[in-house]
Parts: structure tokens; C-alpha cells; sequence
């Protein structure tokens, strides 16, 4: 065993290490190396190492060789940091305290959905929330009155005259009736439904929650998009929405809805009146946008909906006569009635807001006209004879708001 010993640079000491213990092990290979070539160039010999003082370097020429080594890659570090961007969270900009804000940064029970997120759920109107927020119901009262509950806090009253506990803004514009508030989505940018009472930045009439409606905003470019749906029971609906921009910072927006599908009840063989419930929903909302300057912005909207259908109400005959007299009725989703029922309901909206900013606090001037009319029949026994129904020939709301807003800004 030869014993090598000297100084030198870290790579060619462990290469000379190296090289030598192969060569012991080629020295003994029983095979015959082949000869090399005469036109072939002969290697370089590696730097010899200096030896110390005092000490005797002993070399072989049949024993010594190099090993290449690679120089690692800089591609080897990009899967690491792909998958660590893969782990960041995306931030999720909320207006449930008043101000935009990252939904990490807010401390309140929210649950935020983005239009993308909404139409990947399946959701179409308000009611269809329910579906995909824990804690909340939200039903439509077959007067078209909105009735919502959060965490179980809610007014089942369905007057219009009566406040309900969880309020709906559009836009930042307070809606105070429920009325029509049940019908469906126009082109949104994100819904917000804020968990427990908020009546330090809502007001009053936010026991339950509130529910914040953000409907997009004209863009400077120009957008056009469509989408038609059909399925089961009849059900079409179209929902379209275009955006022009009309000068520097200056555009407008049209979104309109459409969807008319019949109802899953049909009429059974007993009932007099055989017209298979349906329902019609229509509307368009105008939105302009205008930036009159680097801080002052005007926004201005008008909304109109138009809701169509009749009602009826299906009620378990628990009569001893009936029940002796007559085969219950095992067939599931049909009704009876005597009366042919009716559902009107218009509501227009015309709502602006004004935002100033500065380096100290945001402005905020905001202000609405609400107005709605409706009518109602529909047979309240579900029976087919003659008993009770809810007649409302006539109904009518008339809602003004204004809004002043300081916010200091962070």
C-alpha cells in the first residue's frame, strides 16, 4: 500500500485520493487494458501538490487519475421554490369593516366569494347563498319578501313596513326593505356575508349579520361576455354584461338577467285549477363610473327588476274523512287549489356615491331612491275546495337613504 502525503487545493488533493485507490483497483483487474491511440492527446497531468518540509511524496504514473466531477445545477433550487409558492395564500381584498382589506387582516366572522367562485358553485341569486354559507337561511316568503337568517338571528315578519335583522347593501347603498331582494345576480365582483351583529359600522338592523353585494365596476377597456343556461323543468336563463369605456376614465356598463323556469309542482287530478306554477325573473342594471381626478371619483347606477309568477302551497290532507274516504296520494310534488295564484313584483332602484381621497381620510357621500310595487294571491288552505287565500291587490314601498362617511386612513 503506497502512502501519499502532501498540500494542495481541496480538489485536486481529493482527486489525487481518489485516483490512487482506483488505481490499486485497476492494477488488479485481470483484464488487459486497451492500448491507447497514437493520434489521441495525452492528458495534462494534474498540478503536483507541494510537499512539506521534511516529508517524501511518492507518485505513480499507472495509479493516478482524475474523476470529473458536475457542478450542481442552478435548475435543482426551482422546484423548491415553485412549491413554496404553491403554499402562499391568495390575498382576498373585503370591504366588511368599511375600508379594503386583506380577509386574513379582518376581524370578523366573513365569508367572502368571488364572481369566479360563485358561478363555479352554482349560484344565481341571493337565495342560493344559503347553499354554500355555513349559518345562514335565506328563503323567499311567497310574497317576495326576503326573510334571513344568520346564526339563527333573523325577523320572520314580512310587512313592508318591518326591519329585517340582517341587512343588504348593494354597492355600499343600504336596502331597508326585503322586499325583491330575493332575485337574481346581476355581473358581480364578490358577495360578503358578515357573521354577528355589525352595528358599529352598519347601523341598526344588523343583529344577525349583513350581507354586502358588490356589483363590478366599468372597466377602461372594452368587455362583452354572454351565458345561457337550460335545464331540467323548462328553466332558461341568460345573463349578459358589457362594459364601453367613453373617455379618459370615464365608462359605462350594462348587465341584464333573464331566467324562466316552472316550478317542480304540478297540478294533481283533483284540482280545479290546473296551471303548473312558474316564475319569471328579468332585469338590467346601468352602472357609469367616472374619475374626475386622481382622488375624486363619481359613481352612478340605476336598477330595475321584474319578477313574474304564481304561487301555491301544498298542504298534507290530515282529515279522518279524507284519509278513510279517499287513496292517499303517494305521488310526491303536487298540489291542489282553487284559486289561480298570481306574483308581481317591480322594483327600481336608482343609487350614487361620491368618493374623495386624501392623505388624511376618505369621504364618502352616498344616496339612493328605492321604490317597489307588487301584487300577491295564492291559495293559503292548499286545498282544492273553497277555505282561505292571501289576497294583496296592491303593495307598494318608497325608500330614500343618504350616507355620510369619515374614514381615516391606515
Amino acid at each position: 500500500m503506497k502512502k501519499v502525503s502532501g498540500r494542495g487545493t481541496a480538489p485536486v488533493s481529493i482527486a489525487l485520493l481518489l485516483g490512487t485507490a482506483m488505481g490499486g483497483a485497476l492494477a488488479q483487474d485481470p483484464l488487459p487494458a486497451a492500448p491507447p491511440s497514437a493520434e489521441a492527446a495525452e492528458p495534462a497531468p494534474l498540478p503536483a501538490a507541494a510537499p512539506e518540509a521534511g516529508t517524501a511524496t511518492e507518485t505513480d504514473a499507472t495509479t493516478t487519475a482524475t474523476i470529473p466531477v458536475a457542478e450542481p445545477r442552478a435548475e435543482s433550487a426551482r422546484p423548491a421554490t415553485a412549491s413554496a409558492s404553491s403554499r402562499v395564500i391568495e390575498e382576498i381584498v373585503v370591504t366588511a369593516q368599511r375600508r379594503e382589506e386583506n380577509l386574513q387582516d379582518v376581524p370578523v366572522s366573513v365569508s367572502a366569494f368571488s364572481a369566479e367562485k360563485l358561478d363555479a358553485l352554482g349560484v344565481e341569486n341571493a337565495q342560493d347563498l344559503q347553499l354554500v354559507t355555513p349559518g345562514l337561511v335565506y328563503s323567499n316568503s311567497a310574497i317576495q319578501y326576503a326573510l334571513i337568517y344568520i346564526r339563527g338571528i333573523g325577523t320572520d315578519v314580512f310587512i313592508p313596513s318591518a326591519d329585517s335583522s340582517v341587512a343588504t347593501y348593494l354597492d355600499g347603498v343600504y336596502f331597508p326593505y326585503a322586499h325583491g331582494l330575493a332575485g337574481s345576480f346581476a355581473e358581480l365582483e364578490r358577495v360578503e356575508v358578515l357573521k354577528g351583529p355589525q352595528g358599529t359600522l352598519f347601523g341598526r338592523n344588523t343583529t344577525g349579520g349583513a350581507i354586502n353585494i358588490i356589483t363590478r365596476t366599468p372597466s377602461d377597456v372594452f368587455e362583452a361576455k354572454l351565458s345561457l343556461t337550460a335545464a331540467r323543468f323548462d328553466k332558461k336563463s341568460a345573463r349578459g354584461f358589457v362594459s364601453v369605456p367613453l373617455a379618459d376614465g370615464l365608462a359605462v356598463s350594462l348587465a341584464g338577467i333573464y331566467s324562466d323556469a316552472d316550478s317542480h309542482y304540478r297540478p294533481s287530478a283533483l284540482s280545479p285549477v290546473q296551471t303548473r306554477p312558474f316564475h319569471e325573473d328579468k332585469g338590467g342594471h346601468l352602472k357609469l363610473h367616472w374619475d374626475l381626478s386622481d382622488a375624486l371619483s363619481l359613481d352612478l347606477a340605476a336598477l330595475a327588476t321584474r319578477s313574474r309568477g304564481t304561487l301555491v302551497n301544498s298542504i298534507e290532507d290530515t282529515k279522518a274523512a279524507g284519509l278513510v274516504f279517499r287513496p292517499r296520494d303517494t305521488r310526491p310534488y303536487e298540489y291542489e287549489s282553487n284559486v289561480d295564484g298570481l306574483l308581481e313584483s317591480d322594483n327600481d332602484v336608482f343609487y350614487g356615491s361620491v368618493n374623495w381621497r386624501t392623505s388624511a381620510m376618505n369621504v364618502k357621500l352616498f344616496g339612493s331612491y328605492q321604490e317597489v310595487d307588487g301584487a300577491t294571491l295564492y291559495d293559503f288552505d292548499g286545498g282544492p275546495n273553497g277555505g282561505v287565500y292571501f289576497d294583496v291587490p296592491e303593495e307598494f314601498v318608497e325608500a330614500t337613504s343618504a350616507e355620510f362617511q369619515l374614514q381615516s386612513v391606515p
